[in-house]
């Protein structure tokens, strides 16, 4: 999870099905429900995923 706010957080999760791809998913409700904004189109095959917010206010998932 990257915070962005107190409330308005993304989550950058592995996808272990066929496509094995960056799953995204932000909340406005500071994790209690998150909401799929659709795959990053960066394949993952099963490795980790690390993240972190950039002092610009930009994030970075690698």
């Amino acid at each position: 999870m990257v915070a962005h706010s107190p409330i308005y957080w993304r989550a950058f999760i592995r996808d272990y099905g066929l496509n094995e791809m960056v799953e995204h998913s932000e909340t406005l409700y500071a994790g209690a429900h998150l909401q799929d904004v659709g795959n990053l189109y960066l394949s993952n095959p099963g490795a980790t995923i690390a993240a972190l917010r950039l002092l610009s206010g930009l994030d970075d998932g690698a």
